[in-house]
C-alpha cells in the first residue's frame, strides 16, 4: 500500500541519518582521545590515572615515567619489584602505599590536596614532589579510580635548603661577631679595672710622698708600692703589645739550640716564691731534650702556663711539669691540681680575651690574653698545644719539633742567628738601598752597597761578598744580567734577587739567571735572614 511503503522509506532515512550521526560522534570521540592522549603523553606535567579502585590499572604519562615507575602506585601484592625499591616519606616520616594520594583517592573517593613527599631510591640522590589527586567516579556515584599529578621541587627544595643554609651562617657569623665584641667590651671594662688597681696605689703613694718626709719608713713604703705599681704597668703594656704583634705575625724570632730541661728548671725557680706563697708542692720530671727556639718567647710561654696553674689550683695544690721525647717531638707538660676547666670555655681558651667566671674582686686576675699569647708562640716554632682538664685538674701539653744532638747546629722550624757576613746590596732607589743597609748592620752584618749594575760588577770582582742582595730593575745592566755574569765567573755565594714583581713567571726567570732566591719589596726580613744564614 502506498502509505506503508512511504513509512518504511521515511523509517529508513531516520535509520540512516542515526548511523551517520553515530560515525560522525565516533569519529569525533576517537579524534577527541588521539588528541587527549597526545596531550597526556607529551605534558611537562608528571600525570597518572588509575582505572579502577584498587589501582591494578595504573596508566601514566612519560614525564611520570622519569619521576616513578608505573608500579610504584600499585598496592602491595599487585606491584613487581621495580616499585618497592622507593621509599615515600612525608615530613621526614615514612608513607604507606596506601596512604599515597593516588591510592586514597581512589579507594575513599575523597580529593588528595597537593601533598609535599620525598622519594628515596638506593643509590639515587632524593628527589622531592608535590602529589595531588582527583577521584573518578562510577554513574551511581561510586569511586572507580582517581587522577593523579605530580610536580617535581627538587630544585626548589634545593635552593631552600641552601638560602636557609646561608643564613644560617649570616645567623652564625652575626652571633660571632656580637660574641667578639662582647667579650672586646667585656675585656676593656676589664683593662679598666685592672689599671685602675696599680693607678690607685700610685696616686695614693704620691699623696703620702707629698705629705711626710723622704726619709721615714712611711715614704719609703710608698716609693715602694709606685716602683712595684710601675713595674706592673709596664708588665701589662708589654704582654698587650706582645700580643698585638703575636697576632698580626709580626714577630721575629731569633732562634739557637735550646736545653728545654734546663729552661724548664730556670722557670720553677723563678715561679717557686708564688707557689710557697700558696702552699703548692711544684714537682718534675724532666728528659733531656733540646730544640731550636728563642730562648725569651719559650720562657715567656714557661712562665704563663706556670703562673696559670698556680694561680688558678686552691692553696695546698701540686703543679707537676714534665719533659719527654716521643719520636721527633718534645713533650713538655705542665699539670694542676685545680678544679678543672667549664667544657663550654674549653673549647675556645686559646682565643684573645676569653676568661671564665671571675669575682667582682677579681683576685685570680689576668688580662685573658696570656693564652693566646702561648698558642701563637708555640705555632710559630713549629709546635703545637693541647689542653685536657676535668675535676681532678688541667693539663696543657706543649710539643716542640726535637732538635737531635747531631743537628744542633742546622736550621730549624724558625729563623736561626745568623753568622756575621759580608753582605753586598745593589739598588738604585736611595731610601730602599738606606733602609736594607740599616737593617743587616743591626743583624751585625758588613754592608756594601752599588746602585747600578756595573758598580755591583765590579763590587763582586774586588770584594767577594759572601752574599748578595740584588735589585732586578737597575741602571747600566739588570739584575739578571748582573747575576749571569757574576755566575759565569764563578762566584758561589748567595743571590737574592729583589723585585716589585712576583708572579711564577719572574720567578722562573730569577732563578734562571743564577739567583737563590727572589723576594717581593718589601723585604721579608725573616726570610732573608734565612737566607744569609744558609750562606756556606
Amino acid at each position: 500500500m502506498p502509505v506503508s511503503v512511504t513509512e518504511i522509506a521515511l523509517l529508513r532515512e531516520a535509520l540512516t541519518r542515526a548511523d551517520t550521526q553515530r560515525q560522525l560522534a565516533l569519529e569525533h570521540l576517537i579524534k577527541k582521545a588521539e588528541e587527549f592522549e597526545t596531550l597526556f603523553q607529551s605534558s611537562p606535567l608528571a600525570l597518572v590515572f588509575a582505572q579502577d579502585a584498587d589501582c591494578s590499572q595504573v596508566l601514566q604519562n612519560a614525564a611520570m615515567d622519569a619521576l616513578v615507575p608505573v608500579d610504584f602506585w600499585r598496592l602491595p601484592g599487585q606491584a613487581s619489584q621495580g616499585g618497592m625499591g622507593i621509599e615515600t616519606l612525608h615530613h621526614g616520616l615514612p608513607v604507606a602505599p596506601p596512604d599515597r594520594p593516588l591510592q586514597r583517592a581512589a579507594a575513599s573517593g575523597q580529593p588528595v590536596s597537593a601533598m609535599e613527599l620525598e622519594l628515596r631510591a638506593a643509590g639515587m640522590p632524593s628527589r622531592f614532589v608535590l602529589a595531588s589527586a582527583e577521584p573518578l567516579w562510577t554513574e551511581d556515584g561510586r569511586p572507580r579510580g582517581a587522577i593523579g599529578a605530580v610536580v617535581d621541587i627538587t630544585e626548589r627544595k634545593h635552593r631552600e635548603a641552601e638560602r636557609a643554609s646561608m643564613i644560617a651562617r649570616e645567623q652564625s657569623a652575626r652571633l660571632e661577631a656580637e660574641a667578639a665584641n662582647r667579650a672586646k667590651d667585656e675585656f676593656l671594662a676589664m683593662l679598666g679595672h685592672e689599671l685602675r688597681n696599680p693607678l690607685n696605689a700610685i696616686a695614693t703613694s704620691i699623696e703620702v710622698l707629698n705629705r711626710t718626709e723622704a726619709a721615714t719608713p712611711i715614704a719609703a713604703r710608698a716609693r715602694e708600692i709606685v716602683a712595684n705599681q710601675t713595674r706592673n704597668l709596664a708588665h701589662m703594656m708589654d704582654r698587650l703589645l706582645s700580643v698585638g704583634r703575636v697576632i698580626a705575625n709580626d714577630v721575629e724570632l731569633m732562634c739557637q739550640p735550646i736545653d728545654l730541661a734546663a729552661m724548664t728548671r730556670r722557670a720553677i725557680a723563678v715561679a717557686r716564691p708564688k707557689a710557697d706563697a700558696k702552699r703548692h708542692q711544684l714537682r718534675s720530671e724532666l728528659a733531656d731534650a733540646w730544640t731550636l727556639a728563642d730562648a725569651q718567647r719559650i720562657g715567656e710561654v714557661l712562665e704563663q702556663l706556670l703562673d696559670n696553674a698556680i694561680r688558678y689550683t686552691p692553696p695546698g695544690g701540686t703543679i707537676e711539669l714534665r719533659l719527654r721525647t716521643e719520636g721527633e717531638r718534645a713533650h713538655l707538660s705542665v699539670r694542676d691540681s685545680g678544679p678543672g676547666i667549664d667544657a663550654a670555655l674549653l673549647s675556645k681558651l686559646f682565643e684573645p680575651f676569653v676568661q671564665g667566671q671571675r669575682s667582682l674582686d677579681r683576685r685570680a686576675g689576668g688580662l685573658g690574653i696570656g693564652l693566646t699569647l702561648v698558642k701563637r708562640l708555640v705555632e710559630l716554632h713549629g709546635g703545637s698545644i693541647d689542653v685536657r682538664s676535668g675535676p681532678q685538674g688541667t693539663e696543657f701539653e706543649l710539643q716542640l719539633p726535637l732538635l737531635r744532638a747531631a743537628d744542633r747546629a742546622s736550621d730549624g722550624p724558625c729563623q736561626p742567628v745568623a753568622q756575621a757576613r759580608r753582605v753586598l746590596v745593589v739598588d738604585d732607589n736611595a731610601d730602599v738601598l738606606d733602609g736594607l743597609r740599616s737593617m743587616l748592620q743591626l743583624d751585625g752584618h758588613t754592608v756594601l752597597t752599588a746602585t747600578d749594575g756595573n758598580a755591583g760588577l765590579a763590587m763582586f770582582e774586588h770584594e767577594q761578598p759572601d752574599a748578595a742582595v740584588i735589585d732586578i730593575g737597575l741602571p747600566g745592566i739588570d739584575g739578571y744580567e748582573l747575576a749571569r755574569r757574576t755566575r759565569a765567573a764563578g762566584y758561589g755565594g748567595v743571590l737574592v734577587a729583589l723585585s716589585g714583581y712576583g708572579q711564577e713567571g719572574d720567578v722562573r726567570r730569577a732563578l734562571a739567571a743564577g739567583f737563590d732566591a727572589h723576594m717581593v719589596k718589601p723585604v721579608d726580613a725573616q726570610e732573608l735572614r734565612r737566607l744569609l744564614a744558609s750562606c756556606r
